[in-house]
């Protein structure tokens, strides 16, 4: 072999050393609260569909019991972003640590506050919660927000109830059904699984627009999906790849029929029953942002039911530029348009 002839297969294995590790996949450790929820779809979809892998993204996710739990693991180290709700972003600004959200999935939470039929039926202002075991997904998560705003309408507070972190989907249900908790927040498709076997009853239902009106004041920045500002300075090609993935994923949600999603997603989403799930497909897709980007007007609404639910002063500064990020959206959306 010439000298020539050695140069270039050195030069050859070079290059193809280089473009295999151009495609080596970058890591992206995710983390949600009760992953099976409707509202966190995108993040799943965008697995399930291949997206993350045509992003050159190789995904983990870590799914806890309870969005409280995920973000502890965000703030921590542990996951570089979560799938929760947006006022998360707000609480951990006023500790001093900036969350920032990069998408947004659902405008409206689509939490239902519910009772086995027998107590419902003797439910009739949210005075009557007073001294009631109610379960939230976790202690200081938005599904207890919903309950501080209600209990607030009545002039209760939280210490007038016990507030009982039962997580979400099976752990949810038991506890209600057991009577191991009076009340339960929760969301789909657990809300439509536990109607359809007549064994919940909705009170306060922001599924639609008169409870979100009720509770919130209109339509809010639901759940989405956020990180720290650190993540995003250092890796902003990774989030970039990130919300491309889930803007695919959240324009084939609202186009695929209820069959096709509940094929896509796994058999455990389903919880036994298909027929259950569509049903609960049609009820909350509604809910789902068409741009998957977060408004000022709706962070405002978000953050006026935080304190109206007492997690907050009025008087405290919050900066909304740093609650969400809509460029990375943008984006996005430009190269679907092409």
């Amino acid at each position: 072999m010439t000298r020539s002839v050695q140069l270039l297969c050195a030069a050859a294995l070079c290059l193809a050393a280089a473009g295999a590790a151009a495609a080596e996949p970058r890591p992206l450790a995710l983390g949600v609260g009760g992953q099976a929820q409707i509202g966190y779809l995108p993040m799943t979809l965008a697995d399930r569909l291949g997206f993350y892998r045509d992003e050159n993204l190789k995904v983990d996710i870590a799914n806890f019991q309870g969005g409280t739990k995920s973000v502890e693991a965000l703030v921590g180290g542990s996951v570089d972003a979560v799938a929760g709700a947006y006022d998360n972003t707000l609480i951990l600004q006023a500790k001093g640590v900036i969350l920032t959200t990069i998408f947004t999935f659902v405008h409206d939470y689509g939490y239902v506050l519910g009772m086995a039929p027998e107590r419902a039926a003797k439910y009739h202002s949210p005075a009557d919660l007073k001294g009631l075991k109610i379960g939230v997904t976790a202690p200081g998560s938005s599904t207890e927000n919903l309950v501080r705003i209600v209990l607030g309408k009545a002039g209760l507070g939280i210490n007038d109830i016990a507030s009982i972190g039962v997580g979400t989907g099976p752990s949810a249900v038991a506890a209600l059904t057991s009577g191991r908790i009076d009340a339960l927040v929760t969301g789909e498709p657990d809300i439509t699984r536990m109607t359809m076997a007549h064994s919940f009853v909705p009170l306060v239902d922001t599924r639609t627009k008169e409870g979100m009106d009720y509770v919130y004041g209109g339509l809010a920045a639901g759940a989405g999906s956020f990180t720290t500002a650190s993540f995003i300075k250092a890796h902003p090609d990774i989030v970039q790849s990130y919300v491309n993935a889930l803007a695919r994923a959240q324009r084939w949600l609202l186009r695929a029929s209820p069959d096709e999603i509940a094929a896509t997603v796994p058999k455990n989403f389903l919880g036994g029953d298909a027929a259950v799930y569509k049903a609960a497909l049609k009820t909350a897709r509604h809910a789902f942002t068409e741009d998957g980007r977060t408004t000022q007007a709706k962070a405002t609404v978000t953050w006026q039911s935080m304190v109206r639910a007492g997690r907050f002063p009025e008087t405290l500064k919050i900066d909304f530029a740093q609650t969400f990020d809509d460029s990375f959206v943008a984006r996005a959306d430009q190269a679907l348009a092409r």
